[in-house]
């Protein structure tokens, strides 16, 4: 479930990957999300953010298209010109440098853009 607090989610706003709009249209923190689990009936057994190591430069591929008119996957390569090409290219070299060593630190911090929390049925006395 994408996390509320994701790091990347304060940089990109709208163009944040993991918002998924209209596939999820309510989104949530830890906290919220082992509360409700809580008042299923559940308790909650383990809850962590994930590791997702395309988030912030999909997220920035997700601006571009918009930003910079971006042909979207999918169309003729002949509407992409070499700027396009190299857009795409730069995006492709931010991952090595600037994804993945940002998902290690959002995962340290719990801000990673995904979350996890798993219940189980509680037990009554």
């Amino acid at each position: 479930m994408p996390n509320w607090d994701g790091g990347w989610r304060s940089v990109f706003g709208r163009f944040w990957l993991p918002l998924l709009i209209p596939q999820h249209l309510v989104h949530f923190r830890i906290p919220t999300l082992s509360r409700m689990v809580q008042d299923a009936g559940f308790e909650v057994v383990h809850s962590q953010t994930m590791f997702f190591p395309l988030e912030g430069v999909a997220s920035l591929w997700l601006w571009c298209v918009e930003m910079l008119a971006i042909p979207p996957m999918g169309t003729p390569p002949t509407w992409r010109t070499p700027f396009h090409l190299l857009v795409f290219a730069g995006i492709v070299a931010l991952w090595f440098v600037v994804e993945l060593p940002s998902q290690l630190v959002l995962q340290w911090f719990g801000r990673t853009g995904h979350i996890t929390v798993v219940g189980r049925k509680a037990e009554q006395s």
